[in-house]
């Protein structure tokens, strides 16, 4: 997991989900230093996902939350 010094506070965006089954989340997208994003989710403790892209960020993170979903 990223820390938070590792960031740049110049990219943050803060997302809702609302596809899963009504469910919302939010899904908090940084970028860090390395120019990774890293997408987290709030709501959901140890749910975050890096990538190169945002939009590869934002899909591994909902991969995370619908296989978390599964196993409720």
């Amino acid at each position: 997991m990223m820390r938070k010094e590792n960031l740049v506070p110049v990219f943050m965006n803060l997302l809702a989900v609302t596809s899963f089954n009504r469910l919302s989340l939010h899904v908090l997208v940084e970028q860090a230093q390395s120019g990774l994003f890293i997408a987290s989710v709030p709501e959901l403790p140890n749910c975050t996902a890096e990538a190169e892209t945002r939009s590869d960020a934002i899909a591994a993170v909902q991969e995370q939350i619908k296989a978390r979903l599964a196993n409720i």
